[in-house]
């Protein structure tokens, strides 16, 4: 099997292109992946001897398209000796393959697999197996990590700003701080999708992970990186990156963080360079909280020395570019209390509804939202922003009231103003009659004319109950909020509005993506009533069948059924066991009737009342237990 030369293109040279029957052994390879194996020793063996035919043409391997794909699939499962053997003949193609638009992903596939064997064999050494070979293992993956580090270290800034590099430096940060974060942690919902291969390992175990531990590595190894973070304290800049003076007369600075680098502009206002400095924000805080605020600090100071206007905040310009307002957003989630307590007073505070409005810095709004740590300081925030929230609404910001309602739970205040700004914002408010119909408006972000399809001279009719069905499409956003709402101190008006809507809007609801989750906060909230719960899913009797053969709708019911009484069982089966042989032929049905045991109901009626009510005993004394 050799290998074809191809036409070199800047950034390419010295990668060749396979030939057919390289590519076709690892189409087979892929194949055989798909198919899977009957014993985990024979799975071992097949990946050994993949691996040994990649480890002579690692580079020309790493980079072809196809292959790179198959090779992140194998190092997902593969041994800790596979791995260092892996990561060893890699090494001296690490620069260039971390650069490469599929070498990269390669690479970020054998850091996150280090870290999940590497917590696996602390695992073994903590219940006393394998201490020997493992420890062995464990101690190779370890030094051959710090040399890849080492090696980062001096070409920092270039990985730092290629599109491919950044995220194996990201991910190398995580590794060495034991933290593998999350894609929740380290992207918002909305913007880019996870690489390819993050999904494919299982988590770290961030909280006890040691094998390349912070206190180790972070003060060592990221110090190598980053400088040292710790003992120092930095420097504030002028506009052009220069040292302009000292806290307490200490020599260091800021730039200490950022090597080879005349100012830190670059992690800024760079979209590539900013996420690296992000990550290190985010796993020191993790770690070294103190180090992290510290830094934190200095990077507000220094942003508000750049562009210091008249009577406006100096960070009114980051906030609103798409770049640095990421940054603020991940500093806002690491801050302390008492930076926080800064922060809004020099920065926000004023200025939260023109911000929330703001098609960028509404995002920064939501991170100060989640992250405000006193009831004190968000009810301030709160009635700043609650005067323009159906300003809010009309410009789509709807993160921004979910995460009003998420922090209403939170601390348990303003929950009475922010429904009754809903119900303004909404104009379910007058006539009172109108509040009954809150939720198809809220989960729909329609209101009430609009929704009934009312006009101008209408808006003070009264509401009149209808079993005609209205609701036609489900927001995300709007169930997140529902969500919420039920989960207030006094859930009663959104439950009662629940149970006065139509059965086929709340059928429609169930069987929605979005919607079937409003039917998991109301059964799991702990301030709905069980009187509550069966006013609400009272609609939805004679209509079990429907949800049993939805997707979304058989999750709905699943639900149900694991918090309904014998008797509500009783009555869900008998419906179902009416149309037993439809639901065994439906391709979502059939695993309802295995669940609900519809054959046993049928045909065992006794056994099926006995098992449930031991069942439902055995429920109730777990929950007693957890109360406890």
């Amino acid at each position: 099997m050799g290998l074809k030369r191809k036409k070199e293109r800047p950034g390419d040279q010295g990668l060749s292109q396979l030939d057919g029957p390289m590519l076709g052994y690892f189409r087979r390879v892929g194949d055989a992946l798909e198919q899977g194996f009957e014993e985990d020793g024979e799975r071992d063996l097949f990946i050994t001897n993949v691996l040994e035919e990649v480890r002579g043409q690692v580079l020309e391997l790493c980079t072809d398209p196809s292959v790179s794909v198959i090779l992140e699939r194998l190092l997902a499962v593969c041994s800790a000796l596979e791995l260092r053997r892996f990561l060893a003949a890699l090494q001296p193609h690490f620069a260039c393959l971390s650069r490469h638009r599929c070498g990269a992903h390669v690479v970020q596939m054998a850091l996150l697999q280090s870290a999940r064997l590497g917590d696996q064999l602390q695992v073994a050494e903590e219940e006393g197996e394998g201490a020997a070979e493992g420890g062995g293992e464990r101690r190779s993956l370890e030094a051959l990590i710090r040399e890849l580090s080492a090696g980062v270290r001096g070409d920092f800034l270039v990985y730092a700003s290629d599109t491919h590099g950044s995220f194996v430096l990201r991910t190398l940060l995580q590794i060495l701080g034991g933290v593998v974060l999350s894609p929740e942690d380290t992207k918002k919902s909305s913007r880019k999708k996870a690489p390819r291969g993050e999904c494919l390992v299982a988590p770290l175990r961030s909280n006890k992970s040691s094998w390349c531990e912070l206190a180790d590595a972070m003060n060592a190894g990221c110090q190598c990186l980053f400088g040292r973070t710790r003992e120092r304290l930095f420097t504030k800049y002028g506009s052009r990156g220069k040292c302009v003076g000292t806290n307490k007369g200490e020599g260091s600075s800021i730039g200490c963080f950022f090597p080879s680098v005349a100012s830190p502009a670059v992690f800024v206002t760079d979209a590539i360079a900013s996420p690296v400095f992000q990550i290190a924000l985010q796993v020191m805080g993790r770690k070294l909280p103190a180090a992290s605020r510290t830094l934190c600090a200095a990077v507000i100071e220094y942003l508000g020395s750049i562009d210091q206007a008249e009577g406006c905040s100096p960070l009114q310009v980051f906030l609103k570019d798409k770049t640095a307002s990421r940054l603020l957003e991940s500093i806002i989630q690491v801050s302390g209390k008492k930076l926080f307590r800064k922060l809004y007073k020099s920065h926000f505070r004023g200025q939260l509804v023109v911000l929330a409005l703001h098609p960028i810095a509404n995002f920064t709004v939501q991170r100060l939202l989640a992250a405000t740590p006193s009831q004190k300081l968000f009810s301030k925030v709160f009635d700043e922003l609650c005067p323009a929230l159906e300003d809010m609404l009309a410009q789509g910001h709807m993160g921004i009231i979910t995460e009003l309602a998420a922090a209403c739970v939170k601390h348990k205040a303003k929950q009475a103003e922010l429904l009754t700004k809903l119900y303004q914002a909404f104009h379910c408010c007058q006539p009172a009659s109108r509040r009954t119909a809150c939720s198809p408006l809220f989960v729909s972000l329609l209101t009430y004319e609009i929704f009934y399809g009312l006009g101008d001279e209408d808006v003070t009719t009264e509401h009149q109950p209808s079993e005609e069905q209205r609701l036609s499409s489900i927001s995300y956003h709007g169930s997140l909020l529902t969500q919420h709402l039920l989960h207030f101190d006094e859930p009663a008006p959104v439950t009662l509005s629940l149970a006065a809507m139509p059965q086929g809007d709340q059928v429609k609801l169930a069987c929605d993506q979005a919607g079937s989750h409003v039917f998991d906060a109301l059964l799991t909230s702990g301030t709905v009533s069980d009187k509550q719960r069966r006013k609400v899913l009272r609609k939805l009797e004679g209509q079990f069948m429907q949800l049993a053969c939805d997707r979304h709708g058989s999750r709905v019911l699943d639900q149900i059924w694991g918090s309904a009484s014998l008797k509500a069982k009783q009555t869900i089966a008998a419906e179902l066991a009416s149309r037993e042989s439809e639901l065994w032929g439906d391709p979502i049905g059939h695993h309802i009737a295995r669940n609900l045991a519809l054959t046993h109901f049928v045909k065992r009626r006794r056994e099926w009342d006995e098992h449930q009510a031991a069942e439902s005993k055995r429920r109730k004394m777990f929950a007693e237990l957890l109360e406890d």
